[in-house]
């Protein structure tokens, strides 16, 4: 569990840490398909996700940092 501070609380607080899907733009499905075959055909099949730090005082998001997760898909739990 990592540290940080945390500006509703204006303190430091102990903060977990989670992977979000980054949000992205909204494409028509014939954009999608074409998009995705492209990636699959320069190998770049990751997921891009968020890496977000939530207090656990008061349940407010901090700063967010982009992350790419190879082979997401394989890391289920």
């Amino acid at each position: 569990m990592s540290r940080a501070y945390c500006q509703c609380c204006q303190r430091v607080t102990s903060h977990k840490v989670v992977l979000q899907r980054c949000v992205g733009e909204e494409h028509s499905l014939v954009q999608r398909f074409f998009h995705s075959i492209a990636m699959l055909l320069h190998g770049d099949h990751y997921v891009k996700m968020e890496e977000r730090m939530i207090c656990r005082e008061c349940n407010t998001p901090a700063a967010a940092k982009a992350v790419a997760l190879t082979d997401a898909h394989t890391h289920s739990a």
